[in-house]
């Protein structure tokens, strides 16, 4: 079961778009790629705005499947920041294999130089188990 429901697991992140009526277009798309909600039970969607969540929900309903979504009004509160390189891996181990995992988040105050060390300190460590 597990295993199956890792096939169709998948995270979207949106930053700050809110899917205006009037881009008929970009609408269209993105229901081409992610097909029917109700064929979609294991995504999770984050979006990063500083809107209401009733305003982004009632925006983006069309997208999300049920409760499968959380706002984030800052970008260093999301998964893609906590859990940098493996955002869905930590998603999946945490909601549907049940493990406790702890955040790695991406220090706040460093500057390019800085981070550019720290993400490279990931890949090596990705390299080495990959080899």
């Amino acid at each position: 079961m597990v295993a199956d429901a890792l096939k169709h697991a998948f995270m979207v992140t949106i930053f700050g778009y809110g899917a205006p009526t009037s881009d008929a277009r970009a609408i269209e798309l993105l229901k081409d790629a992610w097909g029917y909600t109700d064929e979609r039970c294991m995504e999770q969607v984050e979006i990063i705005d500083i809107r209401d969540e009733p305003d982004l929900r009632e925006t983006w309903s069309p997208f999300v499947h049920t409760h499968h979504y959380r706002v984030h009004p800052s970008f260093y509160g999301s998964w893609i920041t906590n859990h940098p390189r493996r955002t869905g891996e930590a998603y999946l181990n945490q909601f549907i294999k049940a493990m406790f995992i702890e955040n790695n988040p991406l220090p706040q105050e460093a500057g390019i130089a800085e981070l550019w060390d720290w993400y490279s300190r990931l890949q090596e460590v990705e390299d080495a188990e990959f080899a």
